[in-house]
């Protein structure tokens, strides 16, 4: 059995190797600002912590994991705001790890008293990993499958490591805003085989949203009260994503249902995620499912947890230039 296990997977990993060319990233993707958008660096305007993990797990296979840890500051008096993110995901079934490390900055400046600009830049540095001792092809085998020997395949090491560059467009009012976002900007050859090339195709995406808050309801009964419709599309290579969703936040319960697909693969990509949170001062963590709709699909659902803490300034006035427009988007 253990045999059967690493010839499925070596088979498994020539269909996987165009896969780790795509980013994976989160259904809470207003939870994940810095993923999202380099531009959304210090749109808290104090220091911010956050941390995001999502867990897949398709059939008996084991799981993939992407997790998060990110941090930001604003200099208020600078215009300017800078962060820090570290990146993991693991797939477990074929030992496949991608650790990476960004660097984004931030300025802004007031295009009107109401409307606020921000450009984002990031530096990055990614580590891929595969176990390839792990695999065992086709060539290794005779009829009754034992291993006769070393594989004529070439793999060139177990390790891709690469700098990229990302960069983003954010602009808001107090109820509205949207941005624009590019990564992969290097388009780096990743590939693990020998003499071949395979390039991380640029990520696009484009987000917008708008915040209605419930003034009259909100001002009798002292709490924020709110619906945010929002929107989403991300495009890399082949791959497209579309999703669209509403926030729903009585203070200080925060509940939200988005939908997403693949506009050009409608019929075999389509999900529902189901989100529930709690936000209390400066401390805000939202639990998400996932459920795919498309027929055929695996239906165990994909969790995702996150969790973002302001450390708020609580002494004397706030700067003149936190006065500004603050960014409606974060709940």
């Amino acid at each position: 059995m253990k045999l059967f296990r690493l010839f499925c997977i070596g088979i498994t990993f020539s269909f996987f190797l165009p896969s780790v060319g795509q980013d994976l990233g989160f259904s809470q993707y207003y939870n994940a600002p810095i993923f999202l958008n380099p531009a959304f660096t210090g749109t808290s305007e104090f220091t911010r912590a956050g941390l995001n993990y999502r867990m897949q797990k398709v059939g008996s296979l084991s799981a993939y994991n992407i997790s998060q840890l990110s941090f930001d500051h604003s200099f208020v008096d600078y215009h300017s705001s800078v962060g820090l993110m570290i990146f993991n995901e693991t797939d477990e079934t074929s030992g496949y790890t991608h650790n990476k490390i960004a660097l984004p900055l931030c300025y802004d400046f007031s295009v009107t008293k109401d409307m606020q600009i921000r450009f984002g830049l990031e530096a990055s540095y990614s580590q891929q990993n595969f176990n390839v001792g792990n695999f065992i092809f086709s060539d290794q085998l005779d009829a009754f499958g034992n291993i006769t020997g070393l594989s004529a395949e070439s793999l060139a090491s177990g390790k891709v490591n690469y700098f990229d560059a990302s960069f983003g467009v954010l602009g808001y009012s107090k109820e509205l805003w949207f941005g624009f976002a590019a990564h992969n900007l290097f388009k780096n050859n990743i590939s693990f085989m020998e003499g071949s090339d395979y390039q991380l195709k640029t990520r696009f995406s484009g987000h917008m949203g708008y915040r209605y808050r419930f003034k009259a309801i909100s001002r009798n009964t002292r709490r924020n009260i709110a619906i945010m419709p929002t929107f989403s599309f991300t495009s890399q290579g082949p791959l497209n994503r579309l999703d669209v969703g509403i926030y729903n936040v009585i203070e200080p319960v925060i509940l939200g249902v988005f939908y997403g697909t693949d506009p050009t693969a409608f019929e075999e990509n389509n999900f529902i995620s189901m989100m529930v949170g709690i936000k209390k001062n400066t401390f805000t963590t939202i639990y998400s499912y996932d459920l795919s709709l498309s027929e055929g699909a695996a239906r165990q659902g994909f969790h995702e947890i996150s969790f973002s803490y302001l450390f708020e300034i609580t002494s004397g006035k706030p700067p003149l230039g936190m006065r500004r427009t603050k960014c409606p988007v974060f709940l």
